[in-house]
């Protein structure tokens, strides 16, 4: 009997870094689960959709600016041994917005997480904000509620913020998407990314990110935009040789006893590319003007007043912040 109750203490104060190994290892799978329990019926109305009802209560935002603590978080259930709360879990509430609030409201919890400036200007676009899920009021006390967590996207922390949950339209395309060939659009609205969800470096078909456009430069959700990457200057170490590949196979070899010496090129010949050759090329080249690279296509999901979130619908390599994106 000892024994069963160690063991339950013991998977009860499991550590913080094996509950969050917990959570990814079962989120994803009990997210598909959802997209896969929905009906035939129900699946093909949602074709050509970007993002999926709770997908879309988990994109996360830029702020232009900080949100006042009017609604957060402040316990769990199992204070003194637990610091986060996942799907299910019961949590605390204080905050003077819950002057305004009623059992069974429905909020969505984010986090403050950076500062986002344009990676040329350093300018400040806005502060991110992570979506983390969504509680539901089930008691109001003096002094405080007690919700439950409807929703999880990722972990919840004391501190956390409490939004009023707005209702979020999906979003379809089922348009063409670009192709290696698709010309660069002169006169589209043209902008870069600057931020993937949960600050992923390297982004493709799939991934969330977020745009520092929205709905004072006449975006719109659906909007598609091509996603190209500028190529870089000539570079004139393009044109050298290496030396070892061009070098005969007999140097230092010994013929009859004697050393040949050491042969520098298999050929009899004095290489053009050099001297005035070399000048002239090099010149042509850096006036080259090639197109830019296509990398694949985003679809806009959600508008702000000054940024937006969009997904990536297709890629045909490794995505980065920076990249250009000009709409459709």
């Amino acid at each position: 009997m000892l024994t069963d109750l160690n063991s339950m203490n013991h998977a009860k104060l499991l550590s913080p870094f094996a509950s969050l190994l917990l959570f990814s290892l079962t989120h994803g799978a009990v997210y598909a689960q959802k997209i896969g329990d929905v009906p035939l019926t129900k699946q093909q109305e949602l074709k050509g959709t970007m993002g999926m009802p709770d997908e879309m209560k988990c994109l996360g935002f830029i702020q232009a600016s900080m949100l006042p603590m009017d609604l957060y978080v402040s316990g769990v259930e199992e204070e003194g041994l637990a610091t986060f709360v996942m799907e299910n879990s019961m949590v605390y509430l204080n905050g003077p917005g819950l002057k305004n609030a009623k059992v069974g409201d429905v909020f969505r919890v984010v986090r403050p997480e950076a500062k986002i400036r344009d990676r040329l200007t350093q300018q400040l676009i806005g502060h991110y904000y992570k979506e983390l899920g969504t509680v539901r009021i089930e008691e109001l006390r003096p002094g405080g509620a007690t919700g439950s967590v409807v929703l999880g996207c990722n972990l919840m922390f004391k501190g956390d913020l409490l939004l009023p949950l707005a209702s979020k339209a999906l979003v379809k395309f089922t348009g063409d998407k670009s192709t290696r060939m698709t010309p660069y659009p002169e006169g589209g609205l043209a902008t870069s990314i600057v931020l993937a969800k949960d600050d992923a470096r390297e982004m493709a078909e799939g991934t969330v990110c977020f745009l520092p456009v929205g709905a004072r430069e006449g975006v719109k959700p659906g909007d598609r935009f091509t996603i190209y990457r500028l190529q870089p200057p000539f570079d004139a170490k393009d044109l050298i040789v290496n030396t070892a590949h061009v070098r005969s196979s007999v140097e230092g070899m010994s013929i009859g006893g004697a050393r040949t010496g050491a042969v520098q090129s298999s050929t009899d010949y004095q290489p053009t590319m050099s001297g005035r050759y070399s000048g002239e090329l090099i010149q042509k080249l850096s006036e080259r003007q090639i197109p830019h690279r296509v990398l694949g296509d985003l679809v806009v999901l959600e508008v702000g007043e000054t940024t937006s979130a969009a997904k990536i619908i297709n890629s045909r390599s490794e995505i980065h912040i920076g990249d250009i994106v000009v709409r459709r």
